[in-house]
């Protein structure tokens, strides 16, 4: 099963009640109502499939409820294609200290690593959906960098209490 399927499915399970908030969520996402949504996921086009309108609220209310904290890293530049992997290492390389990173291009995991000090997070570089960034966020590593095209920072999210992975895990939401 896809993480698009594993997301869609989330949305089905909804109350009618919830289906309909998810739906005005994916309405605003098409209008550009928040602003800074493609930190979270990002398409071609203005698109905004039902399983990234879900997967935005989930996220949305954890940043919302002060569960999520970043930081803007700045780069520079924005993101090259992902052919060019050169390119946006060259980028990369001017990160400020304490951060650096590295970019290797993948479209099955994570596009690269941010490093600082001893911690690492995934980075994902362009598009990606939004289960994506609630799958690193949420099950991977507590963290995750967003650098997405169009902009020339990236944005570090983590969870503020580590201990939000095991209680999500317990209420049995996500995979």
């Amino acid at each position: 099963m896809g993480l698009a399927q594993i997301a869609d499915d989330g949305f089905h399970a909804l109350s009618d009640e919830k289906k309909l908030l998810v739906l005005d969520v994916q309405k605003k996402l098409r209008e550009d109502f928040y602003e800074d949504s493609d930190f979270f996921f990002q398409h071609h086009r203005n698109e905004a499939p039902i399983a990234d309108a879900y997967m935005f609220s989930l996220l949305w209310n954890l940043l919302q409820d002060d569960k999520i904290t970043w930081i803007d890293i700045p780069v520079g530049a924005t993101p090259s294609a992902d052919h060019f992997v050169k390119e946006n290492n060259a980028k990369l390389s001017k990160l400020p200290a304490p951060f650096s990173a590295t970019f290797w291009r993948s479209s099955k995991d994570e596009d690269g690593v941010l490093l600082w000090g001893r911690r690492v997070a995934p980075l994902e570089v362009g598009t990606t959906s939004a289960f994506t960034t609630w799958h690193r966020l949420c099950f991977r590593s507590a963290s995750v960098a967003r650098w997405p095209y169009g902009r020339d920072f990236i944005r570090l999210y983590t969870l503020r209490d580590p201990l939000l992975l095991t209680k999500l895990r317990m209420k049995g939401i996500g995979r």
